[in-house]
């Protein structure tokens, strides 16, 4: 639930008016003395004030995770922040390609280029913007808005649908998925909650129609789609490379991993999509395109622990350099492959060079300086409520605004209650957006905030469930599939087929199953390991297990 209404009351704080100003004068400005907690709620604050586009860049994939929920937690219900998931493979490790995770990026990238207007907000690790993906010239000029009465032959979009990446298949219901009966095409592009049904008559398009994928049965009709590509690297070049990967010298390969790279080559000649074929980045993107070019040129890029994050670049760029190293000399890898990302000084200095604000230790000779010295961390309680009460109650009467951001909303209403204190209750229609918070008042939100703060100024806290209990809720990892896009992924496997689970490996997919756990009935994916061993996982939980992508060759 969106505590905007909080931010609300912060924008009345001269330090971060100081900043606001500061970059609509065009100047970078260092945000001091700013405790993390508080953070999400400044930046949300000063981003609606701002009114762009934002990138905000932290030096990890967890971290990127943490703050972009922190941050959304401040931003209306109906604007979040968005994450850009870094892979989770290093450069050259040639682990199977995430087509969910390929999907979700190139449906941000989408948004991005739409960013002018609707003030998007993205987080990113370091390790984002050393990605080599498409240019935006290119996903603009592979992507297709077809209306009805559209004249193309369903031939023509099938080829151009499998050309960008599409995957064939019997029946649609995962993103990046199409499927062909006569002159009806199915098809799921990124960007749409739902597949897509394409009637034609002729050359024309008669109807396009969202379906239940699990149903069949159409939702409703639209006038127009975008077909966006399901990849965040221009795939449909691989034909085009094919000549330069048959020039690497594979002599000095092993005798398993020469016969991976000649199918490999095979599949390029193809058009074929081959397995870990981010290791061709180099040679797909001639023209070294990074998130950062496909967002407006107006867009604030905020680093969060600038130190941090030149570490962790220089880290990842070391860390590639050493694994290219050695698997040269172990015969896994042939010479002559482009650098599959973008090197850390060149994305360091991208940044640099575009950054708006940096928060956290970093050069402050680099901008102006904003002190946030009246914002502090929340006084901790550690489960003795009497002593929260009696901290509570004081500030109360000193004209404190307290919002309580919990998970345990029922139990802290009924704590406060019980001693005399009263939350307000906001009865407005709207939940999600909440009326501003009189003086003197408390309330107890739902909410996933991991900590808490106060600005001693403004006489305004955000107290959250570590400073209450002295546990630290674990938020779960954005980009995870929605309910539709698990029972979707759950429902398209076939027993038999081989699938990863990201804790325990690779195993083999034997089916749904419904059990009875403590009362409460499930459906959970039956996978199977080498040795017996049988792993239920809850089909709301399918965004751990990916499809096994090993090139046609058993794990």
């Amino acid at each position: 639930m969106s505590l905007s209404h909080i931010t609300d009351h912060l924008s009345s704080s001269n330090s971060l008016r100081d900043l606001v100003n500061t970059v609509q004068s065009g100047q970078r400005v260092v945000a001091a003395d700013l405790p993390e907690s508080a953070r999400p709620a400044v930046l949300g604050a000063a981003l609606r004030a701002i009114d762009r586009p934002a990138l905000v860049v932290t030096s990890r994939q967890d971290r990127a995770e943490q703050l972009c929920s922190s941050l959304s937690a401040y931003l209306r219900a109906d604007h979040p922040a968005h994450l850009w998931s870094a892979p989770d493979a290093l450069p050259y490790e040639m682990l199977p390609v995430d087509r969910s995770a390929s999907v979700r990026r190139t449906r941000e990238l989408d948004a991005m280029s739409r960013a002018a207007t609707d003030q998007g907000i993205w987080v990113t690790p370091v390790n984002g913007l050393m990605q080599r993906i498409v240019s935006p010239q290119e996903l603009e000029s592979h992507t297709r808005s077809i209306r009805v009465g559209h004249r193309i032959s369903v031939d023509d979009l099938t080829s151009l649908a499998l050309r960008v990446g599409y995957q064939p298949g019997p029946m649609v219901q995962e993103q990046g998925v199409i499927a062909r009966r006569g002159g009806i095409l199915d098809i799921f592009p990124p960007g749409e909650d739902f597949p897509v049904r394409l009637d034609f008559f002729g050359d024309d398009v008669e109807s396009i129609r969202r379906f239940d994928p699990h149903t069949q049965r159409s939702i409703d009709r639209l006038d127009a789609i975008r077909l966006l590509p399901p990849f965040e690297l221009p795939v449909w070049h691989l034909p085009e490379i094919a000549p330069r990967l048959a020039e690497l010298d594979l002599g000095p390969l092993r005798d398993e991993v020469r016969e991976d790279w000649e199918r490999r080559i095979q599949q390029t000649t193809s058009g074929t999509i081959p397995d870990a074929h981010d290791l061709l980045s180099g040679f797909l993107d001639s023209a070294v395109s990074s998130v950062l070019d496909h967002l407006p040129a107006n867009t604030v890029i905020i680093v969060d622990q600038p130190d941090a994050v030149r570490l962790a670049a220089t880290q990842y760029g070391q860390q590639a350099v050493e694994l290219e190293r050695t698997f040269l000399e172990a015969g896994e890898l042939p010479a002559g492959i482009p650098l599959p990302y973008i090197p850390a000084e060149r994305a360091l200095a991208a940044v640099a060079e575009r950054t708006g604000i940096a928060v956290g230790s970093g050069d402050a000779s680099r901008g102006a300086v904003v002190s946030f010295a009246d914002v502090g961390d929340a006084p901790v309680f550690l489960g003795n409520m009497a002593s929260m009460i009696d901290e509570l109650r004081e500030r109360l009467s000193g004209g404190w605004r307290i919002s309580i951001a919990t998970d345990q909303v029922e139990r802290l209403t009924d704590i406060l209650e019980e001693r005399g204190v009263y939350p307000r209750k906001d009865k407005r229609k709207r939940a999600d957006v909440a009326a501003p918070l009189p003086a003197g008042t408390v309330e107890v939100r739902p909410s996933d905030l991991t900590g808490g703060w106060g600005w001693t100024t403004g006489r305004l806290a955000v107290w959250t469930d570590l400073e209450l209990f002295g546990f630290r809720k674990q938020v779960r990892r954005s980009g995870q599939r929605t309910t539709l896009e698990s029972r979707s992924f759950a429902q398209g496997l076939r027993p038999g087929e081989h699938v990863v689970h990201v804790d325990h490996g690779i195993a083999r997919f034997s089916g749904l199953v419904r059990m009875e756990m403590q009362g409460i009935e499930r459906e959970y994916l039956l996978l199977e390991y080498e040795r017996g061993d049988k792993l239920y996982v809850p089909v709301d939980q399918s965004d751990r297990v990916t499809r096994y992508s090993g090139g046609g060759i058993n794990p």
